[in-house]
């Protein structure tokens, strides 16, 4: 059936092509009797900046939309689950931004811990069927005991742990990551760990410096050799161009092989390390562009075709680098 199906496409395709851009006439050719193996169900993992979103209208609707693709498990990665907010705007939506106030501190710098606008973000997510120092380390534990007695063992064992990609030194995001993969730990030793979520794929060392302190540095919150590793995840953008030259009415010069280098870099170091060769690999951040939130005109791409076209186009050769480099890609 499925040559046929391949062929009733092109069929219904062609004459349209043939109407809207009769100069551009592209012939495909699909071999329908060599086999590549099991596809890779690497479509499944999306995200956002803003958390808050998740218990508003439009937003459990797009979440219910995302969770009803299927087959296989859709998960949703989101910053600032434990951001603090500011007077008025905690909980409020924001460009980028969002607050849950789990974290505050009483007059004599007690932790205050506020679940309320947390179990509200992750209760849209469950019911639309998608996953989600020393202070720092048992805020995390103080929350990842308060999933497991909210929502189950056997479900928070399903979501990925991770610390959002940090702006600071690296020495510093080596010692947050291991306060939090310890304070997950000790609230659920199955949970599952990894990071490090690193923009820019292979970010010159960054990757190999994170997956070198896992394996065999030394723990800034037990003081053993290496830190927990389930899985290993990065960013790779693309960088847009506005072409827009005199005479011409400008069009958006998508630049693939920037996102794809990415790729291939940060596939390149995991491969270096036989140990990993295994390791499910998870694009956390997998766009087009660097720039959420920005709407020039390079951006104007999001508003048409250019966008799913692009990402298939990604998706399918991520496949093919993953595949050249022997690893084990699981979701962008």
């Amino acid at each position: 059936m499925q040559p046929r199906t391949i062929g009733w496409l092109i069929l219904l395709v062609q004459p349209w092509l043939l109407t809207a851009f009769a100069h551009k006439i592209v012939h495909v050719s699909v071999n329908t009797t060599k086999r590549l193996g099991a596809l890779t169900a690497i479509n499944r993992f999306f995200g956002c900046d803003e958390p808050n979103f998740a218990y508003y209208p439009d937003g459990h609707a797009l979440l219910s939309e995302l969770g009803s693709l299927g087959p296989a498990q859709t998960y949703f990665r989101t910053h600032n689950l434990l951001t603090t907010g500011n007077g008025s705007t905690v909980g409020v939506p924001a460009l980028k931004w969002g607050s849950t106030n789990a974290y505050t501190e009483d007059a004599d710098g007690n932790p205050v811990y506020n679940w309320t606008i947390v179990d509200r973000i992750f209760d849209s997510y469950l019911s639309a069927s998608v996953k989600p120092y020393e202070k720092w380390e048992e805020l995390v534990y103080q929350w990842t005991k308060h999933s497991v007695e909210k929502y189950g063992q056997a479900e928070v064992e399903s979501w990925y742990w991770e610390v959002w990609n940090w702006n600071g030194t690296r020495a510093e995001f080596l010692a947050l990551h291991d306060h939090a993969i310890a304070g997950v730990r000790r609230a659920l030793p199955t949970a599952r760990v990894g990071g490090c979520e690193v923009a820019g794929g292979a970010a010159e060392g960054y990757l190999a410096a994170f997956l070198d302190h896992s394996l065999r540095g030394q723990n800034h919150a037990t003081g053993a050799a290496g830190t927990p590793l389930d899985f290993v995840s990065f960013h790779a953008k693309g960088a847009p161009l506005w072409i827009n030259t005199t005479g011409t009415d400008g069009y958006v010069q998508m630049n693939l092989s920037t996102q794809l280098r990415q790729i291939d870099d940060a596939f390149g170091v995991v491969a270096g390390y036989p140990e990993l060769r295994e390791i499910p690999i998870i694009m956390g951040e997998f766009d087009p562009d660097g720039c959420a939130a920005c709407q020039t005109p390079q951006y104007g791409y999001r508003n048409g075709l250019l966008y799913p076209s692009y990402t298939v186009a990604t998706f399918v050769r991520a496949l093919d680098l993953a595949d050249r480099r022997g690893v084990n890609l699981q979701g962008g």
